[in-house]
């Protein structure tokens, strides 16, 4: 499904930009032809393809941890606090509640050498 979904963006920038515009940018694309605001419409486009929430550092390793049980007070902090033991830094996070259940979702930057400590 992600690979149908970033083919149908593709192709929507690519149908967008061979007729001039979308209707977000009317006011600045009035040719009939691409201009240099269609070219400023499909930058964006590959921005949000491309866009990410993290700075990631390439001197660090790169960490996806992911944590589910029952929904109870401190869940997150030990969870933190196990990264932070290890050297870790937690960059980015998204956590839901799922009836009775609470999943969390990290992005960890941590030194190549204590990765094992994870």
């Amino acid at each position: 499904v992600p690979w149908v979904a970033g083919t149908s963006l593709v192709w929507t920038i690519i149908l967008s930009t061979m007729r001039g515009g979308d209707v977000s940018h009317k006011d600045d694309i009035e040719a009939p032809f691409p201009t240099g605001s269609t070219l400023t419409l499909v930058q964006e486009g590959l921005d949000d393809i491309f866009a990410s929430p993290v700075d990631m550092d390439p001197s660090l390793a790169h960490i996806c941890i992911s944590g589910s049980g029952p929904d109870r007070i401190g869940h997150v902090a030990k969870m933190a606090r196990t990264v932070a033991d290890a050297g870790g830094n937690v960059t980015h996070s998204k956590m839901i509640r799922l009836g009775h259940e609470f999943v969390t979702l990290m992005h960890v930057g941590i030194e190549h050498e204590k990765r094992g400590d994870l």
